[in-house]
């Protein structure tokens, strides 16, 4: 039986929500660099102590935002209707991963770019940390797969990361232009490409046999 959390976790946990809320606020107000730690401090009305005993640094908090954004993005739910229809729950998917970013804004999300290693490499193997949104994926497509509507030949794993990789590189250079763009425009316009190459590549990597 699952464990009843205390009020002291409860407060514990909406006390880290209430600073995450603060901090991202003062971030897309006034811009990452320009806030210190003090300056949250005063927005939640808690002392320095509280908020490293949280979040160690103002880099933690960018690392739980990022976190935030991960989840969120995930296929939460698989359903036998969702499964037969991978490229549009992908595209959606997709669209998602850079409508979160969007939101964030072009500056906070560079400033996650910036400190992508300290953020999302672990730094004891050099690899990747796990990711609810490569996980939830790559369970999505596996579960396509055994449906039978998506290329059995592809591992879920790696094709899950190759996606991310898409969408990364798609944020990344809106980022480069200073969010010059409309991000959400551009995540469908790739995901179009991408439709466009799986049709045309029979005997390669595709993302699924049949739309």
């Amino acid at each position: 039986m699952a464990k009843t959390p205390g009020k002291r976790e409860i407060n514990s946990e909406a006390k880290k929500e209430l600073i995450i809320t603060k901090s991202l606020g003062l971030f897309r107000q006034y811009g990452y660099e320009k806030i210190t730690i003090s300056d949250i401090c005063e927005e939640c009305n808690i002392n320095v102590g509280t908020l490293y005993h949280h979040f160690g640094s103002k880099m933690g908090i960018l690392q739980a935002i990022s976190s935030h954004i991960s989840a969120k993005s995930a296929l939460k739910e698989i359903d036998s209707e969702l499964v037969k229809k991978p490229c549009e729950a992908i595209t959606q998917f997709f669209l998602d991963y850079a409508n979160r970013w969007k939101m964030l804004g072009a500056d906070l999300t560079t400033q996650i770019f910036i400190n992508f290693q300290k953020i999302y490499i672990n730094p004891n193997t050099s690899t990747l940390k796990d990711s609810e949104s490569i996980k939830s994926l790559s369970l999505f497509i596996k579960s396509s797969q055994e449906a039978g509507y998506f290329d059995p030949t592809a591992e879920p794993m790696k094709t899950a990361n190759m996606i991310m990789l898409i969408g990364r590189g798609v944020v990344y250079d809106w980022c480069m232009q200073n969010g010059n763009y409309d991000l959400s425009e551009r995540a469908l316009e790739v995901m179009g490409l991408i439709k466009f190459f799986v049709r045309g590549d029979a005997n390669g990597s595709a993302l699924q046999k049949e739309y």
